[in-house]
């Protein structure tokens, strides 16, 4: 329902409509833009809701002055735009009934798409291997991907930065799936292009962190990093790292505030670290997979190579294999749910395997393997120190308590404060 403050802008805006329709020049467009402008500039809400009963009333003028192409385009628009269907009555002249298409089935998408994302996410962080959660994140990520599809033209399942928030799920739970990722971006933008005017810088800042977290690149959607950096500039977002490496297209996944959101996650799961039975055999299997890029006159020499030890979520593996192709990358590390999120973010960047290699091994397994049958040089050893706030055991860490596990003080809560503070306070 609307107010009656807004029925009085909608009455000022339908005559405005009319008086300009008379001669036959304003089509559908020019009505949806000139509501959405309308309602954005004013008090008045400016959601879908009331855009429709703007159109619903305009097309009820148009009848009146007997514009029946004009109402009939409207008619139509309304039904596949937005699922609402007319029903026309004849009552003091005439008057319009409005009934919802699919609202309902829109409503039940987007419940199915979080509650999938969060399902894939559960499994992959209780997984004691990497192939333990694989089947459940494929399935999640394909039902999303349906789901996506089936929504009614122009009609969005996800609002605000439910994109984001299925977008960076997904990643975590380790789905490699890049059309998924790819639509989930196409769509954000369109969100944020929507709701530019409402849009607060900081609200768009945490949502390109989220993605570029995710591991979506400047070049996999331009589109959405642009938009983000017009809404920060536009609303007084503070000149911040941020903004530039936005501007200047070198915001990503290497960037401090998209590893904060890694880290606040690690923080707040507690690292289930459990080195897994075969991890020597992952290991050996790892090597022999790297041996295959051989270089020299015979072939026999393979690339120099590094080795990250303790790898965590790979940033520094990764930033390393796409930053110099003149060496191999092996990382392991304790956690399956850690390795299985580079692992597939590699995938999705299209790595070469024969040039890094993720997996779910001990420290002491990878160098015995890299010694015993690697055959090339070791260029470099990176070992990153077990996290303060997870200890392994033989069977694995059980997650800590909620005040252990947020060690560091944050919380997803505490994202926006975060943000203020790294030159959010601007936003409008």
């Amino acid at each position: 329902m609307i107010t009656p403050t807004e029925g009085a802008e909608l009455s000022e805006l339908i005559s405005r409509f009319a008086d300009e329709n008379a001669s036959g020049g304003l089509a559908v467009a020019d009505i949806c833009s000139a509501a959405r402008e309308h309602f954005a500039s004013c008090a008045a809400d400016s959601d879908d809701s009331v855009l429709v009963q703007a159109l619903v009333r305009t097309r009820d003028a148009a009848r009146r002055q007997k514009q029946f192409e004009l109402a009939d385009a409207l008619r139509k628009h309304l039904l596949e735009a937005y699922s609402v269907s007319l029903h026309d009555a004849e009552i003091a002249g005439a008057t319009v009934k409005a009934t919802p298409g699919r609202t309902d089935d829109v409503k039940g998408l987007r419940i199915k798409i979080l509650g999938l994302a969060r399902d894939a996410l559960d499994a992959s962080t209780a997984a004691h291997d990497c192939a333990g959660a694989e089947e459940v994140v494929n399935s999640a990520a394909m039902q999303i991907l349906e789901c996506l599809r089936s929504s009614p033209r122009r009609q969005p399942v996800l609002h605000g930065r439910q994109h984001s928030d299925v977008a960076i799920t997904m990643a975590l739970a380790g789905s490699d799936n890049v059309e998924l990722f790819n639509l989930l971006a196409e769509g954000q933008a369109d969100e944020l292009q929507r709701t530019a005017r409402q849009t607060r810088g900081v609200v768009a800042a945490q949502i390109v962190e989220r993605y570029a977290a995710a591991g979506v690149r400047p070049q996999d959607c331009p589109r959405l990093f642009a938009c983000a950096a017009d809404i920060m500039r536009q609303h007084g977002f503070a000149e911040t790292r941020t903004l530039r490496d936005l501007e200047a297209g070198t915001f990503s996944l290497f960037s401090e505030r998209p590893l904060r959101w890694l880290f606040r996650h690690t923080t707040q799961l507690g690292r289930r670290s459990a080195v897994p039975r075969d991890g020597g055999a992952a290991a050996e299997e790892a090597v022999q997979a790297l041996n295959r890029a051989c270089v020299g006159a015979d072939g026999s020499v393979a690339l120099p190579l590094v080795l990250d030890l303790g790898c965590g979520f790979g940033t520094s593996s990764l930033g390393m294999a796409c930053a110099d192709a003149s060496c191999a990358v092996l990382a392991v590390d304790a956690s399956a749910h850690c390795t299985r999120f580079a692992r597939a973010l590699a995938r999705r960047w299209g790595l070469p395997p024969e040039r890094l290699q993720y997996r779910h091994s001990s420290a002491k397994a990878a160098l015995d393997a890299v010694a015993a049958a690697y055959r090339g040089p070791v260029k470099l050893v990176m070992v990153n120190f077990p996290t303060p706030f997870a200890e392994a055991t033989p069977g694995g860490a059980e997650p800590q308590t909620e005040a252990e596990a947020n060690a560091d003080g944050t919380s997803d809560a505490d994202a926006t404060a975060d943000a203020e503070a790294d030159g959010g306070g601007g936003g409008g």
